[in-house]
């Protein structure tokens, strides 16, 4: 008898959410056959069965499982009518360590990879996945002082949880203890109780109202603890406009060719990231990662560029790898294959991580003209671009209709200035104004 777990696949996963079980108890399978659907803060992907057999589920639709947990056995129909424990249940926390023995299945079609350069063990006094490490980042605790449960001593999520509830205990102890010395403020500052209250508060004034509560969906809940750890970071915005007129005319004189010749619809976005590249070679302090365990900055010397998508489910990242090696053609090739992946859900997790630096391109929604975009932690920076708009600009003395686009460039003010922000969005406005500096084929 075969059990089917779901698997550790690196990159901070650490649980996900079953969206479909494609088979019913007792269903015979074939070996690589996907027998569920599971959404992860990255993609959804399918669990295949590594052998053919009957099948029995421990999870049911909706549930939420940990990395480890049993997904499934697959076996003959004594083996699986034998099988003890509910089926339709997700088993516990212990899990984990129990099946250790257990054959763990890739919970995707294609090989999990780690991507090592922006593994958490880059730091070899603390082994925490980089989800970990935010979420301590949040709690405003020292990683360091926590003491990891998990294999060799890796900290993992409860441990972080933990060690947080234990300080709590220590904080009210200790303003006991020293109530004779320090006297207690008439209001307690701010925390995440009290925000609640205001929260219910408001709720209570506005009761006589018709409302509806409506919980986050998975994703959702991913992006809103991420955001929350982004929040956090120290940032500066530097802004700009380029001239457009040279890259407008460039994508009208060569899109019918490239859609003839290389069956490939050219739009503005390939020129962006190309140009981005270029910018990231000479300016490598933003194609980088911040490490606040350390104090270190992770320079990156490759060029994965992660693309912000949105989809019915909310925002995901799709990531153009090695970017740097790719023509203008081959990077918009790149991009239709994985938004096509992307709405059908078959992306695997390996072609949504491991991007060096982050765009947003809220000028392919038609709407607005200048973006904030928020950093995607422990990313350096993030940039967006606007739309492209007729605008009345001066070009010798005189002025005259124009194609401008503006863009934004957020970064972490921890590792780089506003001059090296100045100096990155000069770098962009030269290749993006002069399009014919880059390779197009």
């Amino acid at each position: 008898m075969e059990t089917i777990n779901f698997a550790d696949i690196g990159e901070g996963i650490t649980e996900g959410h079953v969206l479909k079980l494609l088979y019913k108890d007792g269903d015979k399978v074939e070996q690589d056959n996907p027998i569920a659907e599971i959404e992860t803060d990255k993609a959804v992907v399918s669990i295949p069965t590594p052998v053919d057999g009957f099948i029995r589920y421990n999870i049911k639709t909706g549930d939420t499982i940990k990395v480890g947990d049993e997904i499934a056995v697959i076996g003959s129909t004594d083996e699986i009518s034998n099988k003890t424990g509910n089926s339709g249940t997700v088993t516990n926390n212990t899990s984990t360590e129990q099946n250790k023995t257990k054959v763990d299945t890739v919970i995707d079609k294609a090989p999990a990879v780690v991507n090592n350069s922006n593994d958490a063990n880059t730091n070899n006094s603390v082994m925490a996945t980089p989800a970990v490490k935010r979420l301590a980042l949040n709690l405003n605790i020292n990683i360091r002082d926590v003491n990891g449960t998990g294999p060799h001593g890796k900290i993992l999520e409860e441990d972080v949880r933990k060690f947080a509830d234990s300080l709590k205990g220590k904080s009210v102890s200790n303003s006991n203890q020293e109530s004779t010395k320090v006297t207690a403020p008439a209001t307690a500052p701010t925390t995440s109780n009290s925000v609640k209250s205001d929260i219910l508060s408001t709720n209570k004034i506005e009761s006589n109202n018709s409302t509806r509560r409506v919980p986050l969906s998975f994703l959702r809940k991913a992006i809103a603890k991420n955001m929350s750890v982004s929040s956090s970071i120290p940032t500066a915005s530097h802004m700009d406009l380029i001239d457009s007129d040279e890259l407008y005319n460039l994508l009208n004189k060569t899109k019918d060719y490239v859609q003839k010749n290389f069956d490939v619809k050219l739009t503005y976005l390939p020129f962006m990231i190309k140009a981005t590249v270029q910018t990231l070679k000479n300016n490598p302090y933003f194609n980088a990662s911040f490490d606040p365990d350390t104090n270190e900055v992770i320079l990156k010397d490759y060029y994965n560029i992660g693309l912000g998508a949105e989809t019915k489910d909310g925002l995901k990242i799709i990531v153009i790898k090695d970017a740097d090696k790719k023509s203008v053609v081959e990077i918009a090739k790149d991009l239709i294959n994985l938004r096509e992946k992307l709405y059908n859900n078959t992306i695997t997790i390996s072609e949504m991580k491991g991007n060096s630096f982050t765009i947003t391109n809220i000028g392919s929604l038609g709407g607005g003209f200048m973006g904030m975009p928020l950093i995607n932690p422990p990313d350096v920076a993030i940039l967006s671009f606007g739309i492209i708009k007729d605008t009345p600009v001066v070009k010798n003395g005189e002025v005259v209709p124009g194609k401008v686009m503006e863009f934004t460039l957020t970064f972490d003010h921890r590792v780089v200035d506003g001059a090296d922000a100045a100096k990155f969005g000069n770098e962009l406005k030269r290749y993006l104004e002069n399009p014919s500096l880059l390779t197009l084929f």
